[in-house]
């Protein structure tokens, strides 16, 4: 055997090891069913809460229930906007911090716990207050659910079909809000009441089917976890007091005159 004869090494394919961002960013693999009701989850929980928007048709009858006047009757509508509105930044930063799962079940919770307090309401500071508590869930379903979608579908056919769907759950749910709202008015003895009953149910819908499809979150210690609170009340307060403003200046002793 010639001693100068040089042995070849064998070939040695060294495959990197993913970072933490691709463990926590890549998608959970799912069966078709899986992800049709993960899709239908996120979708139901946006349309509950654009459901809530069925109350504009039961202000009348809210109105003689409560003995609210006329004046103050937009409150239980305006209440929950301003909350939704200005809530809405600051939960889609933290739901991206600790967590889109947590924050949509928590966000979910806490809706289900205020639609029951409205349907109990018995005047209308109650109402007023219920409905803005109301809101913060709302705004804490909305951002964590279009996170969920994005995480859980890959680029491609799949998440353009899960967006569309969740898309059309803003002009659904308040078409269906509307109808199903005037309907339960009319027919149940209950009235307005059994509406937020109903909202009840469906966001209960909407977090079973996140909580048994969605995984747990998997924290990413290289986040950036800093929260512009500074930034976050500034706009909050900002916006509280345009809406106030364009809610209170029909009602006003001058209207918009400022003097």
């Amino acid at each position: 055997m010639d001693t100068n004869e040089q042995k070849q090494a064998p070939h040695v394919e060294i495959t990197p090891s993913p970072t933490v961002s691709e463990v926590i960013n890549k998608p959970s693999e799912k069966t078709r069913a899986q992800s049709i009701i993960l899709v239908l989850g996120t979708t139901l929980g946006q349309l509950s809460t654009v459901a809530g928007s069925a109350i504009q048709i039961q202000l009348p009858t809210i109105g003689r229930d409560l003995n609210i006047p006329e004046s103050k009757l937009q409150w239980p509508i305006t209440a929950y906007s301003i909350t939704a509105g200005c809530m809405l930044l600051l939960c889609g930063r933290l739901a991206d911090i600790y967590g889109r799962r947590k924050a949509f079940m928590l966000g979910a919770a806490w809706y289900i716990i205020w639609s029951l307090a409205s349907g109990f309401a018995q005047n209308e500071i109650q109402l007023a207050i219920f409905r803005a508590f109301q809101g913060i869930g709302g705004a804490a379903i909305i951002p964590s659910a279009v996170g969920i979608l994005a995480q859980e579908f890959p680029p491609g056919r799949a998440r353009s079909i899960a967006f569309a769907t969740f898309a059309c759950g803003a002009p659904v749910g308040g078409s269906i809000g509307m109808l199903v709202g005037g309907t339960v008015t009319q027919l149940t003895a209950i009235r307005w009441r059994a509406m937020f009953f109903i909202l009840c149910g469906m966001t209960c819908l909407a977090a079973l089917a996140v909580f048994y499809v969605v995984p747990k979150d998997v924290r990413n210690p290289n986040r950036d976890k800093r929260v512009d609170w500074v930034g976050a009340a500034l706009i909050t307060v900002s916006l509280v007091l345009l809406l106030f403003v364009l809610a209170q200046g029909e009602v006003a002793s001058n209207g918009w005159k400022t003097g």
